[in-house]
């Protein structure tokens, strides 16, 4: 799902994301402002923070509902689940949870049954567990008819992760209906990451390009940009999954279960990278295997093509993540071409009132925009400005000359 298992690259002519601004205290060292982060520091360090707490809250994970396994037909006139007992132990107390007797294969659950856990028993995170389903029969004894089963995550994942059931809707055995409706998650899960090689690399990718994108469409519209192309990633995975579960056999299409979490951050790097490769075409970025020198824009080309090919041709273990990738690559190539489009992101309760702006208010902010090219080229040169910083000065300073 994210950069980890791709070819790297790395800037070969200097570039990083964090900006930390701040000056001297009196008379003393140099401070940091949070005023003056870019959103690219912030949208790095949130979710550096998410990871550390998530890993710090493992250690008291929460079941999550990912499917009911039937052994037993119920009699067709009586639903299984109107009443459901958790297994008792011969001792008379209450065992709340099954843990599987033998390892999962690649095919599932194998048949062999399910057991008790020893006294004390925590279940860790991605551990499998099951509860025992009942039947009351009418004489009050109980019929086994089969399990709930569940995926132990940690707090952050289990309310934050997408997949088909949480969003929409699924059906955990051909006896019922559920319905998610956590429409949130989309947003959600751009900033939950299965591991720490996850998290690196998706960092590493909005480390080396997330600035030049900022710089271009300034703070809000890079958070909106950045947003939409992480919920555009959820999107594709939605679509793809939901073809999938209708049975729809095209080579796309997603057949993984709908209870498959989908979290990280790469769905929003890839329109990250599809926005910087159209920024700077040609600037020149070095990979590290192989070790050769390539063009931005067949370096992004190449990287979303490579997931491409996993969704459709491979089909490859990554499927699900790469359909978010592929998403979040259409939306950054789309959205970096028309960023007026990204201007009401942040409007809750519909779009903004506003039908222009007065002259008054766009001399303002050329105004402010001069002032932050300026402030770039103290820091950077005049060699560190993009082609669109140059003709904005330019155009500023004959305006200026015309008065």
């Amino acid at each position: 799902m994210g950069l980890a298992d791709r070819d790297y690259i790395r800037e070969q002519s200097g570039g990083g994301g964090f900006r930390f601004g701040g000056g001297r205290g009196p008379g003393g060292p140099r401070v940091v402002s949070f005023r003056h982060w870019s959103f690219n520091t912030w949208l790095i360090v949130i979710n550096v923070a998410v990871f550390v707490l998530g890993a710090l809250m493992s250690v008291a994970p929460v079941p999550v509902h990912i499917g009911d396994r039937i052994d037993s037909p119920p009699p067709d006139h009586r639903n299984p689940f109107v009443v459901r007992y958790d297994y008792a132990r011969g001792d008379g107390s209450t065992a709340d949870y099954l843990v599987p007797v033998i390892a999962r294969s690649a095919s599932g659950a194998s048949a062999a049954g399910w057991q008790l856990p020893p006294a004390g028993y925590r279940a860790p995170v991605n551990g499998i567990i099951a509860r025992e389903l009942y039947e009351v029969e009418p004489d009050g004894s109980r019929l086994r008819v089969g399990y709930r089963v569940y995926r132990m995550m940690d707090p952050l994942t289990a309310f934050g992760h997408f997949s088909t059931a949480k969003a929409v809707f699924w059906w955990p055995s051909r006896f019922e209906l559920n319905f998610g409706l956590e429409v949130w998650r989309l947003i959600t899960f751009q900033f939950l990451h299965a591991g720490v090689m996850h998290i690196f690399f998706n960092m590493f990718g909005l480390f080396v390009f997330g600035r030049r994108v900022e710089e271009q469409l300034g703070f809000k519209r890079y958070a909106a940009f950045y947003l939409m192309c992480g919920l555009c990633g959820g999107l594709m995975y939605l679509v793809l999954s939901a073809l999938g579960q209708a049975g729809i056999n095209l080579p796309f299409a997603l057949f993984a279960s709908p209870t498959t979490p989908l979290v990280g951050a790469s769905a929003g790097v890839f329109g990250v990278i599809m926005a910087a490769a159209y920024i700077e075409p040609n600037s020149i970025v070095q990979l590290l295997f192989p070790p050769i020198p390539l063009k931005l824009k067949w370096f992004a080309y190449g990287y979303v093509a490579l997931a491409l090919a996993n969704l459709v041709v491979f089909r490859g273990q990554n499927q699900g993540g790469d359909a978010a990738h592929v998403g979040g690559a259409i939306a950054g190539a789309f959205f970096i071409r028309r960023p007026g489009l990204l201007h009401d992101f942040f409007v809750i309760f519909g779009p903004s009132k506003k039908t222009g702006t007065s002259p008054k208010a766009k001399r303002s902010k050329r105004d402010k925009e001069v002032d932050r090219i300026l402030d770039k080229i103290n820091r950077e040169g005049v060699g560190g400005l993009s082609a669109r910083e140059k003709q904005l000065l330019e155009e500023a300073s004959r305006t200026r000359r015309e008065r």
